[in-house]
């Protein structure tokens, strides 16, 4: 085959090679050569026939977007699509100078886009930081981990406020922010925690032009000797200033209350930035709380994001959040006003004292294995409502108090009676007062997988033995369906048999309910505890089991000192498997905790369409798998008159390594592909007369898993 865009379904005749009868002939390389096995195409009419299917038509391009793009549904914004986020796992890389590569000829070279050459400021920015290894990125290419030698506050820090912690980080924060396109007017110190191992978590929030930039943090991290060993979070800039407000607070709030239930209340709207979606820019907006009542009796606390140009609604959030000292109240019922306090014995209402008793199982779970005293690790009292409404069907945490309905006797029973929901509800205030994961979401379908997970390992902790029988992955299946037996409200290992929630991140479409889109953490966190692989056959990944104890240590460490309001599920692979190296487990674990994400499909973040996961200079990606035919991108910008080299190697299957410089190379127009059967091939890249962009394509031949990519220059 030559280059150019034919077009065609690439089938070659069979040749013989010492290595048996293979069948595909390596295509010229342009200006260059490559020695490369070759071996039989699919049949056409097999599942990876469409492997070789080149773009023919712009239908042929539509139908590609169609595989790779989901449909995205924002409330109050409308439709748009995101690709999916793809594949990647473990980007790990560490900055060191530019090193030499062999030649091999490319494409024509393109002049690269001033938004491109803007990824040069991240270059400078991480080279300050010798050592300093970047855990995985955003799609923009900005830093989501960074762990190394960071800085230092020159001793021990116990007792320090947010502000006394800041005074002695700023030298820190003058060398880190730039790696996140910020400065030290960017943020302002929010919130400082200190965890069992005697480390410090300082959490910075985020301002922009003299507004807070709601949801994003950045957050420090210091050993008990006050050494900055990571930074990580969502904040992050680069971006100019969004135009003035055209409307005014008022008009906001009148917004707010028009896309509310009838008999809402509207608190003062405040101006700040936010991103409507994880990857959208800044906009400028005015936030309005709306306090009032669903349709359904649920309580409602939103918060109403409208923008500030043109009055439309771009983000709406929740501080409701459905289904040892103890006071319960009956607000409903014959039993309305009685309340059983800490210490007191039974009223007789068994919905009352059942709902006593499950507190009681969530204070002493979560002090004898996370050594946290209630919900605020302070001993706040866990106060609960029960009998509420007329048979509401529903559990809920707003903010202050547990809220209980008795169900409608079919779909749901008592819900405070299942010890299930109600640590679910009560690991919602625990996320409030730690993380505080926004509830919107990639975010809010991990603050829901959390809630499940912590259920889960109370009721795997109950047994005594730390079981993971089918049992501890049923959740609420004692108040679901009251009338059937062996049913749940959700299965945290098998999501997908409630017939609602998904088990993929491919699945996971925005707009996606919070609790449907749990069942990616929720599997994921299974898989790790129990061991095995995805139970639909959606990835290949053989998951080692590491007990629900340890699992459930990571997941919390995770949420108290790691996660940002504003984490996505890939930010949260990265956290946990941070988690589980600060807690002092072994790279065996940690890579366990890696492979749980990747068999729901959870990596790093995926390109945007058109686009490519930017990669720095001397980056390794490991653990990319793929099925065949699929296609990922990946690039990395380099100097003039600078060789470079692009190397894939191990794992299992086969997926072809293409590269292309200053264009996204296709199955016929690249600058070098090895085309050998297996996963080592090595282009070596020509040096180019003027600054560029290699681009990268892994192309699954057949499906393939465990591959590493490395790029250097």
């Amino acid at each position: 085959m030559t280059g150019g865009n034919s077009g065609a379904v690439l089938i070659t005749a069979p040749r013989v090679t010492t290595a048996g009868v293979h069948g595909r002939t390596p295509a010229p390389h342009p200006g260059g050569s490559a020695t490369a096995d070759v071996r039989p195409p699919p049949s056409p009419y097999s599942p990876q026939g469409h492997a070789f299917q080149e773009l023919k038509s712009q239908s042929d391009f539509h139908a590609l977007l169609v595989r790779l793009h989901r449909p995205v549904r924002h409330s109050g914004v409308g439709s748009m699509t995101r690709i999916t986020r793809w594949f990647l796992a473990g980007l790990t890389f560490t900055l060191s100078a530019c090193g030499a590569g062999g030649p091999e000829a490319e494409a024509p070279t393109s002049s690269l886009p001033s938004t491109e050459a803007r990824r040069g400021d991240l270059e400078a920015a991480l080279g300050a930081l010798p050592g300093a290894r970047v855990m995985g990125v955003h799609g923009d290419g900005v830093p989501l981990l960074i762990q190394g030698a960071l800085g230092s506050t020159g001793r021990p820090i116990p007792g320090a406020s947010a502000w006394q912690a800041h005074a002695l980080l700023e030298p820190t924060l003058r060398r880190v922010l730039p790696a996140f396109r910020l400065t030290s007017k960017d943020v302002l110190p929010q919130r400082i925690q200190r965890d069992e191992l005697g480390h410090t978590h300082v959490r910075y929030q985020q301002v922009k032009a003299g507004l807070p930039v709601v949801h994003e943090e950045l957050i420090l991290h210091l050993d008990a000797q006050g050494q900055v060993y990571a930074a990580n979070g969502t904040a992050r800039d680069g971006e100019p200033v969004p135009d003035p407000a055209r409307i005014s607070a008022e008009a906001a709030r009148e917004a707010a209350l028009a896309a509310s239930p009838r008999g809402s209340t509207a608190e003062a709207p405040r101006e700040v930035f936010v991103r409507p979606s994880l990857d959208a820019a800044l906009v400028r907006a005015f936030e309005v709380v709306v306090s009032g009542q669903r349709e359904d009796g649920m309580a409602l606390r939103d918060h109403v994001f409208i923008g500030a140009q043109d009055g439309a609604q771009v983000l709406r959030t929740s501080d409701i959040h459905a289904a040892r000292d103890r006071k319960v109240c009956s607000v409903g019922g014959p039993t309305k006003g009685w309340c059983r306090l800490e210490g007191q014995l039974e009223t007789g209402d068994s919905t009352l004292d059942k709902t006593y008793d499950n507190l009681g199982l969530f204070h002493d779970c979560f002090l004898q294995n996370f050594s946290r005293d209630s919900y605020n690790g302070t001993g706040g009292q866990l106060p609960a409502k029960v009998h509420y409404g007329n048979s509401y069907a529903n559990a809920y945490w707003d903010g202050t108090t547990m809220v209980c309905g008795d169900g409608d006797g079919v779909y749901l029973g008592p819900a405070c009676e299942d010890p299930d929901i109600v640590v679910h509800e009560l690991g919602h205030a625990v996320t409030d007062v730690t993380s505080r994961l926004v509830y919107s979401g990639e975010s809010g379908a991990l603050s829901e997988s959390l809630s499940d997970i912590f259920a889960a390992t109370c009721s795997s902790w109950a047994t005594g033995t730390w079981s993971t029988g089918p049992a501890v992955w049923q959740i609420g299946e004692l108040a679901w369906t009251p009338g059937a037996t062996g049913d749940a409200l959700r299965y945290m290992d098998d999501p997908a048999q409630d017939g609602e929630s998904v088990d993929h991140l491919f699945d996971l479409i925005s707009g996606t309910d919070v609790h449907y889109g749990s069942g990616v953490p929720n599997l994921a966190f299974a898989l790790l505890s129990k061991g095995g692989t995805h139970p639909r056959g959606k990835t290949t990944v053989n998951v080692p089991g590491i007990g629900v104890e340890d699992a459930a240590r990571i997941f919390y460490y995770a949420n108290a000192n790691l996660f940002t309001p504003n984490t996505p599920l890939y930010a949260a692979k990265a956290a946990t498997r941070q988690a589980a190296q600060l807690l002092g487990y072994s790279t065996a674990i940690q890579d366990a905790v890696d492979a749980a994400w990747l068999a729901v499909g959870v990596g790093e973040p995926g390109p945007t369409p058109g686009g490519c996961v930017p990669l720095p200079n001397n980056a390794t990606v490991s653990m990319i798998f793929g099925p065949a035919g699929s296609k990922r991108y990946y690039c990395f910008d380099v100097p003039a008159n600078t060789p470079s080299t692009v190397t894939i190697s191990g794992g299992t299957g086969d997926v072809d390594l293409y590269t292309r410089f200053g264009l996204q190379p296709t199955l016929s127009a690249y600058g070098c592909r090895p085309y050998k059967t297996g996963n080592n091939e090595t282009c070596a890249l020509a040096a180019q007369a003027t600054d560029g962009r290699q681009w990268i394509l892994l192309n699954g031949y057949t499906a393939y898993s465990g591959v590493t990519l490395s790029v250097s220059y």
